[in-house]
């Protein structure tokens, strides 16, 4: 194998392109111990980053506790935002998983 060749391959390979917006989804990982609130920041900070009327995917990986820290988030997002507690509740689609995951 000829690595000049390869290099010349993989550049014809590339294309420059205008910066541009796409439309995509964002992911966020949280990192802590157990118990340290992991899963209701993350239920906040998705209220808080999705638009009002916008619906968020949720994976509950901790034996069906997600729904607490959903409970929770929305009980504040009604004070901050306005709001039923029940409709930012109602926000989420949850996905429940269990081990091995």
């Amino acid at each position: 194998m000829n690595w000049r060749e390869e290099v010349e391959k993989f550049k014809h390979g590339l294309t420059i392109e205008p910066a541009t917006m796409k439309a995509t989804a964002i992911r966020i990982g949280f990192f802590g111990e157990i118990g340290s609130g992991k899963s209701t920041t993350a239920a906040i900070a998705a209220l808080a980053i999705t638009p009002r009327d916008g619906l968020i995917g949720f994976i509950d990986g901790e034996n069906f506790r997600g729904p607490i820290a959903i409970d929770v988030a929305a009980d504040m997002a009604a004070t901050k935002y306005g709001g039923s507690k029940e409709f930012h509740r109602d926000r989420f689609h949850i996905l429940h998983i269990g081990p091995p995951f």
